[in-house]
């Protein structure tokens, strides 16, 4: 999808939206800085799930730090100690992950899309958001696409340009029982 259908956001950009399948009582939610979000099933409230969408330079094992949307808790740090760390006298180890700074995002938020894209990366989110095919009239592969009960998220990195390898990462810290790892959707497809 081209960023021409999609509305840059101004303003306050760290705010939470919910993605859900038509006619689902599920979502995947995401958006407020330091804050959880992820996946949800008959919930009255979003999922308490830190979601780490991020790069980082060299490969999976690399002691570089990892990047990511600041779709976790403490990604924010709003504490004094944030800002007094040299006068703590504490020595501060190299962190091995960090959150992108709000002014290196930005997002693009339109109808049943949510992009999130900064230097490094871009992460896009599709609800599915069309009409419900008639059932007894449509063949069953337009009401399997139809009815489809899945939230579609591409990240992308772009590193033609690099001269080291580059590694993404998307995962969600699952604190709670309950959530299960659907494995046989063939070509490579994981869904929850």
């Amino acid at each position: 999808m081209s960023q021409s259908y999609l509305h840059r956001v101004s303003g306050n950009i760290a705010f939470n939206a919910h993605h859900s399948p038509m006619g689902a009582f599920f979502t995947f939610t995401c958006g407020n800085f330091g804050t959880p979000g992820g996946l949800a099933a008959q919930a009255t409230r979003p999922a308490n799930q830190d979601i780490f969408v991020g790069v980082k330079n060299g490969d999976r094992r690399s002691t570089e730090p990892l990047r990511c949307l600041p779709f976790f808790t403490g990604a924010v740090d709003t504490s004094a100690a944030a800002y007094l760390g040299e006068q703590a006298g504490k020595v501060a180890a190299k962190p091995t992950l960090t959150a992108y700074p709000k002014d290196q995002i930005q997002r693009f938020y339109s109808w049943a899309s949510d992009r999130w894209v900064t230097d490094d990366l871009q992460f896009t989110i599709y609800t599915p958001f069309t009409d419900i095919p008639e059932p007894g009239k449509a063949s069953v592969e337009t009401m399997r696409a139809g009815l489809l009960p899945a939230v579609i998220a591409e990240l992308t990195v772009d590193n033609t340009a690099g001269k080291t390898v580059k590694t993404a990462v998307f995962s969600i810290r699952f604190p709670d029982p309950g959530t299960r790892l659907i494995g046989d959707l063939g070509a490579g497809r994981l869904g929850f």
